[in-house]
């Protein structure tokens, strides 16, 4: 073997060494990054904020996953003003949640017994919580030719119930939230709440599926106060979510 052949051999076995390398860094990379943001805005005035500007009335999105999470801040909610959560729980399910390992400032064990998670435990003296309930939903537009982004929709404290319980009727009668369209409305009133129902089946299921994983990721990220769009009230900055009757 010439010596020019060997440090041929040489170099595209080093740059092989070194695509693999970063072939399991890229692997690596895909199950730990967070990926935030894309938040869409539940508005007062009854309208949805899109990240790009765009106001809607109502949307037609489909859920792709979704997690329960509860969020303690240490101050009460000032209109304008975003805060990070101290202690914050993530879950599939709203039993027997706990802090999460990344909660800046860890309060309790358990979110059961948690005193910021009782009713009358509200920073503003109100009945409520001071620990907030939420649903968060990762959706995705029915038509991928709109948009294939997956956006992240909040349900706060007092429309939770109504959302979970869609889900539910979803599971029970199409097999999955991601086979069907649910189309999102806000009631308004002393605070707008959000809404779902049922908008049709969803042909397209199979292809947002394929974003189960990062719709995963998505959801398990770390709260950031920034979570929300400028101007919007949302789960984060609600005052129904800090549990205000």
């Amino acid at each position: 073997m010439s010596e020019s052949t060997a440090i041929a051999e040489a170099k595209n076995t080093a740059v092989a060494n070194i695509d693999a390398q970063l072939s399991a860094m890229a692997d690596a990379i895909k199950k730990n990054i967070s990926v935030s943001g894309n938040y869409i805005g539940v508005q007062k005035n009854g309208q949805f904020l899109l990240p790009s500007g765009e106001q809607r009335a109502e949307l037609d999105m489909v859920i792709v996953d979704y997690r329960y999470r509860k969020q303690f801040y240490d101050k009460p909610y000032r209109q304008g003003e975003f805060s990070e959560a101290k202690c914050f729980a993530i879950g599939t399910t709203d039993v027997d949640l706990v802090p999460n390992d990344a909660s800046p400032q860890l309060q309790h064990p358990s979110c059961n017994t948690c005193p910021h998670n009782q009713f009358g435990s509200a920073l503003d003296g109100g009945r409520g919580k001071a620990c907030s309930d939420q649903l968060l939903l990762a959706v995705m537009f029915p038509d991928l030719g709109e948009s294939e982004e997956i956006f992240l929709l909040k349900a706060s404290a007092t429309a939770v119930k109504q959302v979970a319980g869609h889900i539910l009727k979803m599971v029970t009668t199409v097999g999955h939230p991601i086979k069907a369209v649910t189309r999102f409305t806000i009631e308004v009133g002393n605070y707008q709440k959000l809404q779902a129902a049922y908008g049709g089946a969803n042909p397209a299921y199979v292809e947002h599926w394929n974003n189960l994983a990062t719709a995963a990721r998505m959801l398990e990220a770390v709260p950031r106060k920034s979570d929300a769009p400028a101007g919007t009230t949302t789960a984060v900055d609600s005052a129904a979510a800090r549990g205000k009757k």
